[in-house]
């Protein structure tokens, strides 16, 4: 009786690893899947980490800032930009550039963390916080108002400009560098000629121009001759010291030839400043009538921004949004 030889299904071992393969394709594919979402997971969140990081860096450099850098901004628009450490830039927003020294600014750059080639681009806005604006702004000087002044003159250690106001239009006379910085006294003189015209000029000023943007800036060309003149007619003078010194002087001396058109000087300073007026009033040949009124006081030009600010700020990656942050901060002096 012989053996019989079983003969192998080979159809079954083929079938058997085309299942195999298939069970193997269905479980490595999601665990493939998975493990690359994990990788971009955690690439997003490290990009996100560096734009919370270069975000709250910014807003603790524009907490730092001093007030007079925004004053300066707003005085000078053109030529002033505040750099932060991490190469933010601050302007002036003259798209929203309002009134009562009610301005706003804008912060952009782009920060590039070191050893990467990652590119983060920054924009945002500093707005005055309009509840904190409208309480602290306060009452103007009313008495101030009421003067309407002919002449204006700004005074400190470093220039002097004067102004001649004619129907409430400002003709720029004056803007002269002044050699005075080290020195406590500090000496002007106003002086009103037979003719009705004043002469108004610092001993320590020099032949120097000061020379700033003066774009629809009207100048003594501007006016005509006879609107130089104060002649018979009061002429009302106002002096303000644009700095904050504790020991500083100011010594006056007026003069005033014309017998019909007084002379009156108004000595201002900035709320909390220490500076102290002198007056010495000349004698002249026709005598007139010289008025000197000091210890006026003035709201500084940084009292309307010291305060708080809405800080809105965004950080792009990509050109994709992956962080946004506001704050609201106190900037002060």
């Amino acid at each position: 009786m012989g053996i019989k030889k079983r003969k192998s299904k080979k159809g079954f071992t083929v079938i058997e690893a085309i299942i195999s393969l298939v069970l193997f394709t269905l479980i490595m594919i999601p665990l493939g899947s998975f493990t690359l979402t994990a990788v971009k997971t955690s690439v997003k969140s490290g990009e996100k980490q560096q734009a919370i990081d270069i975000a709250q860096s910014t807003i603790e450099q524009i907490k730092a800032l001093k007030i007079d850098k925004l004053y300066n901004l707003s005085t000078y628009p053109d030529k002033n930009k505040i750099v932060l450490n991490n190469g933010m830039i601050i302007t002036l927003n003259k798209e929203n550039n309002s009134q009562d020294n009610f301005d706003s600014y804008k912060v952009n750059g782009i920060f590039k963390p070191n050893n990467t080639n990652k590119s983060f681009e920054i924009e945002g806005t500093i707005t005055p916080n309009l509840n904190d604006y409208n309480h602290n702004k306060g009452e103007e000087n009313k008495e101030s108002e009421k003067l309407d002044f002919n002449y204006c003159v700004y005074i400190g250690n470093t220039s002097i400009t004067v102004y001649k106001i004619v129907n409430r239009v400002w003709y720029r006379l004056k803007y002269k560098r002044i050699d005075n910085e080290n020195n406590d006294l500090l000496e002007l003189s106003i002086d009103k000629n037979i003719e009705g015209e004043v002469d108004i000029r610092s001993t320590h000023e020099t032949d120097i121009d000061v020379s700033p943007n003066t774009d629809n800036v009207k100048t003594k060309k501007d006016l005509n001759e006879s609107d130089l003149l104060d002649k018979d007619k009061e002429s009302k003078v106002k002096v303000l010291f644009y700095e904050d010194e504790k020991n500083k002087a100011i010594k006056l001396k007026a003069s005033n030839s014309d017998i019909n058109g007084d002379l009156s000087v108004y000595a201002y300073k900035y709320k909390g400043s220490g500076v102290r007026y002198y007056d010495n009033i000349k004698n002249t040949n026709p005598q007139g009538i010289v008025k000197i009124y000091k210890n006026y006081v003035e709201k500084s030009p940084y009292d309307n921004k010291v305060g708080l600010y809405d800080i809105d700020l965004n950080v792009n990656y990509g050109n994709q949004e992956i962080y946004s942050i506001k704050a609201t901060e106190f900037i002060g002096e």
